[in-house]
């Protein structure tokens, strides 16, 4: 299940998915002044905003990334949701949420109240609440039973201006690797990957010193090399 995020750019509050995301964080990998990287980790350096924080990360099945986010919106405050298996546990402040994000005030044997706005329109992380049987929710938190998969587990959680996500996924991924973090806080950069340089197309460098890169690792370099060699 792909969420959406509302993130803050530049001082502006834009909707974006996960992939469009990582895909922001590779370019912002692939534009890093690189002060070192040796295999598997290093640091670099990159402008302070646009955005202030971000990152991803990928442990084998696991999968998130974090993000800035507006501090009040159309899912309060403060939110948190994790699924495992069928189990649904959601929390929220204020009570009820926010207007869209699928969580009433009160629910008892999935029979809700208050907490909507009647809107037809709702956020992924809302439809998931929705479609929830809710065996009981009061005000800030509750419980309740969802399908098994899609995904076997979940987590989502916003604390005021920060905002963090993840779901199951693909144990290995050639384009990006088995295990990585990468993130950004003001103008650090820190990145750490399995195997060797990650993925062919994380923008992530195998070996970079004081801002240059030595080897790429990416998929291009491969390109060129079975080239030169044929």
């Amino acid at each position: 299940m792909k969420m959406a995020f509302n993130t803050v750019v530049n001082g502006v509050v834009i909707e974006q998915n996960e992939d469009q995301i990582k895909n922001q964080a590779k370019e912002l990998m692939s534009n890093t002044c690189w002060l070192s990287y040796c295999l598997c980790c290093g640091t670099g350096c990159s402008n302070c905003c646009d955005p202030c924080m971000l990152g991803t990360f990928k442990f084998l099945c696991c999968e998130g990334l974090f993000a800035t986010a507006p501090c009040y919106g159309d899912e309060g405050c403060f939110h948190t949701l994790s699924k495992c298996c069928c189990l649904v546990n959601v929390g929220t402040f204020p009570p009820g949420g926010g207007a869209n994000d699928g969580v009433p005030c009160f629910a008892c044997c999935n029979i809700r109240c208050g907490g909507e706005d009647g809107q037809e329109s709702i956020s992924k992380y809302g439809q998931l609440v929705r479609d929830t049987f809710l065996c009981s929710h009061c005000l800030c938190c509750g419980c309740g039973c969802s399908s098994p998969a899609d995904p076997l587990f979940l987590g989502t959680l916003k604390c005021c201006c920060f905002k963090t996500h993840f779901s199951t996924s693909p144990a290995c991924d050639e384009a990006t690797g088995c295990c990585y973090t990468q993130s950004k806080c003001c103008c650090c950069i820190t990145a750490l990957t399995l195997p060797p340089g990650g993925g062919k197309n994380d923008g992530i460098p195998v070996l970079a010193c004081c801002g240059v890169t030595i080897w790429s690792g990416e998929a291009g370099d491969v390109d060129s090399d079975e080239e030169a060699r044929s």
